[in-house]
């Protein structure tokens, strides 16, 4: 793990779907629906892969050529995750 990279709660139960991923957060009960984009990121999330990372890693699977748009795409993903307590920043 890499101090400050985003990493998934360990908590959370997640079941992969061929559409994408449902996470559970059983302390809260908080269930987040992933689409298969969001599955891919959250499959990202071991604590490795820095933000930037994050950003290249979609710009390729996708074929992403606007960089400001997969940045932004990123943060409001990692943004959403965090404040239901399904990511945090690996120590």
């Amino acid at each position: 793990m890499t101090p400050g990279c985003p990493i998934a709660n360990p908590e959370i139960a997640v079941d992969q779907e061929d559409d994408g991923a449902l996470l559970f957060h059983p302390e809260s009960g908080e269930v987040q629906i992933l689409n298969t984009t969001g599955a891919y990121l959250f499959g990202l999330l071991d604590g490795s892969h820095s933000r930037e990372d994050l950003v290249d890693c979609l710009m390729r699977q996708y074929d992403i050529g606007n960089r400001e748009a997969a940045e932004k795409d990123v943060d409001e993903f990692l943004t959403a995750l965090k404040d239901k307590s399904l990511v945090g920043d690996a120590l």
